[in-house]
């Protein structure tokens, strides 16, 4: 019985489930274009990073 929970168990994590997600994947509206930045527009070479926006 333990084993037959397991095996289902395991067959349950391993199943492929489609993601139904809906609306406009680019959340923040655009990323802007190239060469539309100001003066104070820049990137330091050495601060590597990515840039991150947290829903309200």
């Amino acid at each position: 019985m333990r084993r037959r929970l397991l095996l289902i168990t395991l067959f349950l994590l391993v199943l492929p489930l489609p993601a139904l997600a809906a609306g406009d994947p680019n959340i923040d509206g655009g990323g802007g274009t190239l060469g539309g930045g100001s003066v104070a527009s820049f990137w330091t070479p050495g601060d590597d990073g990515i840039r991150v926006k947290q829903p309200q």
